[in-house]
């Protein structure tokens, strides 16, 4: 018997912890997002998410990592906020938010006409393999 499952809400990741694992490139979204289905059903609080090293690179600047302190710390209520609080531009910030959003970090909730980007994890570690067989994806990494 199959079951089927309804579409994650964003909210139901309040309080979960995610891991950002970039060792296999090759492993599916499928497993991720099985896992994620059992922490939810089990009341699991932690979670993995596989990103491919390119991915894990743009993610690790210093500006998208104080971006991201800043939205979990101080809870923004607006994208132009964050802008003004952190003294970037509005652009800029924006377009981070939404690589954070398409990476799975954050999410927006509508209030009004404002997006105010909510993290719902409680905390977020990120795993790499440093001695792993190089593979095409890592030649893109590279400064």
């Amino acid at each position: 018997m199959k079951i089927e499952h309804q579409p994650i809400q964003p909210e139901e990741l309040e309080g979960l912890e995610l891991t950002i694992t970039c060792l296999d490139p090759q492993e599916s979204d499928k497993e991720a997002k099985k896992g994620l289905e059992n922490a939810l059903e089990t009341g699991e609080p932690h979670i993995s998410k596989n990103i491919r090293p390119e991915h894990l690179r743009k993610l690790m600047t210093p500006k998208r990592r104080e971006l991201t302190r800043f939205v979990k710390e101080k809870e923004p209520s607006s994208i132009s906020e964050t802008a003004e609080k952190l003294d970037r531009g509005l652009r800029e910030v924006d377009q981070d938010l939404k690589l954070l959003e398409r990476l799975g970090i954050l999410y927006f909730k509508e209030e009004g006409r404002a997006r105010k980007p909510v993290i719902p994890f409680e905390n977020i570690d990120i795993e790499y393999n440093y001695l792993r067989e190089p593979d095409k994806a890592d030649n893109m990494i590279e400064a």
